[in-house]
């Protein structure tokens, strides 16, 4: 039986931004009929591609499963923005009561609901009764394969 692991963040750092981190883009690759063609070779720095306000930017490490069908698995690292405005369908870290969770936001009249994106998963429920923030949103996910 897989073991069901609640999904949370650990090891949150700020991230570093004064050196360049410069890779090859080698442009369009397809994943489906085959393309024609040479690759392009631009240089580009991923800071700037993933890096949209360095001062309010921290990276992570998700421990769990409960957001694997958003394809965040355990182990994968995240980039987290403090500073956001807040959506539904987001993917935030919050904490609630005594502890930090990732999960997707789902804002009702009433309370707020934190969904998993694992069917294993209940939502949980927050209320005002509950002592809750949103510490920050992921916005990008590094996987290794």
């Amino acid at each position: 039986m897989k073991k069901k692991l609640e999904t949370s963040v650990i090891n949150i750092q700020k991230v570093e931004t004064t050196q360049e981190i410069k890779l090859t883009d080698v442009g369009q690759v397809s994943a489906g009929a085959f393309m024609t063609g040479d690759f392009t070779f631009e240089r580009i720095d991923l800071n700037k591609e993933l890096i949209r306000h360095p001062e309010r930017t921290f990276i992570g490490t998700i421990r769990g499963n409960s957001l694997q069908n958003l394809g965040i698995f355990d182990k994968d690292r995240v980039l987290i923005e403090k500073g956001f405005d807040v959506y539904n369908g987001k993917v935030y870290i919050y904490y609630v009561d005594e502890g930090y969770t990732a999960k997707i936001l789902k804002k009702d009249k009433d309370c707020i609901w934190l969904l998993a994106a694992n069917d294993e998963y209940q939502p949980i429920k927050v209320t005002e009764e509950n002592k809750f923030f949103i510490w920050g949103r992921i916005i990008h996910t590094i996987h290794t394969f």
